[in-house]
Order: structure tokens, then sequence, then C-alpha cells
């Protein structure tokens, strides 16, 4: 539960799914709703960045999802964890089928450092071809969801990168 006082910012209201479809035998089958169309991804990428990620968690509590998209690492994280927060200027349908709602609270804004706006192209902060951009406002990180209690995923292709090599490594080193 995150208590609010007067000089922080709120989050908008949870957003209201009409049912929850989701079912647990499609993550045992890797079926989802994604991006990249809908069927089983047994190698899907966030099934590996999880993966890879997992051994460095050390408290299965609470999770955020930062540009939680449709779901698709949500999916993971939900498995393990108690409760996951995911939070996405972009609401799709899809997401409702990917998570099981009871333990997935979804708000419909994108997070940053401070109030403001950006320029989105369909998810992404730079320029796509064929994309138009649309100007999102920005909803400050709330300091009240302590780091002590909530486990977030890096967004960052170096973050992953990096725990990808360390786990390599440790991989080898077990090897020799």
């Amino acid at each position: 539960m995150v208590i609010h006082t007067e000089n922080q910012p709120k989050l908008p209201s949870p957003t209201q799914w009409p049912d929850n479809p989701y079912r647990p035998e499609w993550a045992e089958r890797d079926y989802m709703y994604s991006a990249d169309g809908t069927g089983e991804f047994p190698s899907h990428a966030c099934k590996l960045s999880y993966r890879l990620s997992k051994p460095f968690i050390r408290r299965f509590r609470n999770a955020l999802d930062v540009g939680c998209r449709v779901g698709e690492f949500t999916r993971y994280l939900q498995l393990d964890f108690q409760h996951v927060y995911a939070f996405d200027p972009n609401l799709s349908k899809k997401f409702m089928y990917n998570v099981d709602l009871k333990k997935v609270t979804h708000f419909h804004c994108a997070l940053g450092d401070e109030r403001g706006e950006t320029r989105m192209y369909d998810g992404a902060h730079h320029k796509r071809s064929g994309i138009e951009p649309r100007t999102v406002q920005v909803t400050p990180s709330i300091p009240s969801l302590s780091r002590t209690s909530i486990t977030s995923r890096s967004t960052s292709k170096a973050s992953r990168r990096r725990c990808f090599r360390e786990r390599r490594g440790r991989s080898s080193d077990s090897a020799r």
C-alpha cells in the first residue's frame, strides 16, 4: 500500500479491466499476446532476460515493471513476486490476457524524474519510420515506494548485457 503525503505526487487510479481472462496454463506453454503477434514464444526475450536476472533478486515481495507494454515481462515477474506494479502510457487490451490481474496492478501513465511531457513514437523515444509522435504526460516517480520493498527491472540494454556477461562468466568459471 502506498501512503501519499501532501508534497508527494499522486499516481492516477489503477486501470480498471472488464475481466481477468488470463489462464495459468498459458504461462506454462509460453503462450502470450505480444507486440510480435499471438502464440507460443518459448524463447521470448523477456523470459530470457528474467531468467538471467532472477539469481540476483533477493526478495520477491513486490516488483515494478516500468514501460510494461502489453505485459510480456510482467508475465514472468508475476510468477515469482507476490505483486507487480506495471506502468505504461500506452494501454493495450492484450495486457489483461498476459497477466493475472489479481497479482498485477496496472497504471496507465509514464513515470519519470519530474512532472512534464515527453514525445513518444509508439512506445519509443526516438523517431521511427512511419510513426507519428505523440505527447504523453509524465508522472513523477513516487518516493514512498521503498527500494527495500520493491525490486525493479532495468530497461537499459547495457544493464541486460552486463547481467548476461556476469552470468556467462559465472557459468564458464564453474565449467573450469
